[in-house]
């Protein structure tokens, strides 16, 4: 919707644009024909002719100060409209990025609940493994085992968890770098475009570069 918007914006400019280049190159056109009594004219004849040079003079100010207007109010919407952009593309950006992260976290949960799964396993196959050990004899043997087993277990069960949350949160804060570097890429790609027309602006102004219908 926004970039339709714009594109009418673009299209209703040139438009405009075309029309002032119309009227202008019709009415000089004009006021140049009675002067010159619709006679061609050389270089050498009107630099002989002082009314005649002056209105050149005065045309070539008319046209000169018409396309620096036309420059100016193009580089002025394509400024706004970049600034429109970068607005447009930070909230779609933002969104996909919360997305993604939203299924990172459900990643990070899924793998959490299937290690916790296998270790509840593992403690169950512990348990049946020392209750069927033909070597312990007595229940407190068993017990005595098992409690090892467990201990043994528990460790293995925390440094698991432990490196998941570590592997997790490395993955984690890489995604936000990679977010945060994307808006940052798409901020700096909106003020080189905007800076490009600044400075183009500028060198037109630094040129002063004298302008005619041709």
């Amino acid at each position: 919707k926004a970039n339709k918007k714009m594109a009418k914006e673009a299209a209703s400019m040139q438009k405009k644009h075309l029309k002032e280049i119309t009227d202008i190159t019709k009415k000089q056109g004009s006021i140049f024909e009675k002067q010159t009594k619709g006679k061609k004219v050389t270089v050498e004849e009107a630099e002989k002719d002082t009314k005649l040079l002056d209105l050149v003079k005065d045309q070539t100010r008319q046209w000169t100060d018409l396309m620096n207007s036309q420059r100016k109010a193009s580089w002025d919407m394509n400024k706004t409209h970049y600034a429109a952009q970068e607005d447009i593309l930070k909230r779609l950006m933002t969104v996909a990025q919360a997305q993604q992260m939203k299924e990172l976290e459900a990643s990070f949960e899924k793998d959490n609940k299937d290690m916790k799964t296998t270790q509840a396993k593992v403690s169950v196959d512990t348990a049946k493994e020392v209750q069927a050990d033909p070597s312990l004899k007595t229940k407190a043997e068993k017990d005595r085992r098992l409690r090892e087993k467990n201990q043994a277990n528990t460790k293995k069960f925390i440094e698991e968890r432990k490196n998941l949350g570590f592997k997790q949160n490395k993955q984690r804060e890489k995604l936000k770098k990679a977010h945060a570097t994307q808006l940052e890429d798409l901020s700096k790609w909106v003020q080189t475009k905007i800076r490009n027309c600044d400075e183009e602006e500028k060198e037109i102004k630094y040129a002063n570069k004298r302008e005619a219908v041709v």
